[in-house]
């Protein structure tokens, strides 16, 4: 097998057109866009101090068939990135904030992922030259039927790290990361952003005030030997008639007839006895509670686990 390299990008030096030949003599050839040549502001600063210089960056990449004088045969397989600077962020309050410009900055990030797949190809495989179409990279959703969507980013951190995103079925997925977004404390699917929380009372995502996160109401957290069910803390309520943790979170961020599941361990400070519940509200209306953690039998040593189903 052979490899040779034909262009580079006159600016990043990336290589960005090459030939491979397989041992049968197959000739394959790559050609790579730079994303910067399909969104100018993210090309060189030279010139435009405004422009972010994300000269590494593929817009597109095609890999061709090809005979010995290197003319296209046909298309083996085509792909593209589309890159935007709407795509919503959420800062570390859990507000969120679209990175265009203005006091938020300006962050071009990768939004969605295409592919060339189309119904009829020829007997290897290969579309035609003149099958094929180009992708329309200033409106996408005009492009050809056959560059269907594989994945779309549809929610970020300000660092960039991606909180949901979407598959080639609209299925989603989801990513929670802990306070200032270390480390990834919860991924979940099919599940939009909204749709899965936690908290271990481990962080101070516990302590935040903006609604989207599992924060404590009532109580302190503790981290006394023995008196956490995983890791080093735990919420303390004290007396009764409070509330522990909390989560709420807009009707509209939910998937409408999908059942959800709310679940908690908890145990008494002494003794085994203890009466703690779930409850669901919308607005100040309660809709449903759960069974008493004095009746789980749902246990590990002293802790019980009380379950809540919200339904859709």
């Amino acid at each position: 097998t052979t490899s040779q390299t034909l262009g580079f990008d006159f600016y990043s030096g990336a290589p960005v057109k090459s030939v491979q030949t397989d041992g049968y003599g197959n000739r394959f050839m790559t050609e790579t866009t730079p994303a910067y040549r399909k969104y100018s502001s993210m090309g060189l600063k030279v010139g435009t101090a405004s422009n972010k210089n994300m000269l590494t960056q593929t817009a597109a990449t095609t890999v061709y068939k090809v005979n010995a004088s290197n003319t296209r045969l046909g298309i083996v397989s085509a792909g593209v990135e589309v890159w935007s600077n709407t795509v919503p962020s959420l800062d570390m309050a859990g507000a969120q904030v679209v990175q265009s410009g203005g006091t938020n900055g300006n962050v071009w990030r990768l939004k969605s992922s295409y592919n060339w797949m189309p119904v009829n190809t020829t007997t290897d495989g290969l579309t035609t030259t003149g099958n094929f179409s180009e992708f329309n990279f200033a409106t996408p959703g005009s492009s050809h039927a056959n560059w269907k969507k594989t994945s779309e980013n549809t929610l970020n951190d300000v660092y960039s790290k991606a909180l949901e995103a979407t598959d080639i079925n609209d299925n989603y997925a989801a990513t929670r990361l802990n306070h200032l977004s270390r480390k990834v404390e919860l991924s979940g699917s099919p599940a939009k952003f909204y749709e899965i929380a936690f908290s271990g009372a481990e962080d101070d995502n516990v302590n935040q005030t903006a609604n989207g996160f599992v924060k404590k109401a009532d109580g302190t957290v503790v981290s006394t030997a023995g008196v956490a069910h995983t890791g080093s803390k735990s919420l303390k309520l004290g007396v009764s008639a409070k509330k522990g943790l909390v989560y709420s979170i807009e009707c509209n961020k939910l998937t409408p007839g999908r059942d959800y599941m709310a679940s908690v361990w908890v145990k008494p400070v002494s003794g085994t006895a203890s009466d703690v519940k779930l409850y669901y509200d919308k607005g100040a209306t309660t809709l449903g509670t759960s069974v008493s953690s004095g009746s789980s039998t749902k246990t590990s040593g002293s802790w019980k686990l009380i379950n809540l189903k919200i339904n859709g």
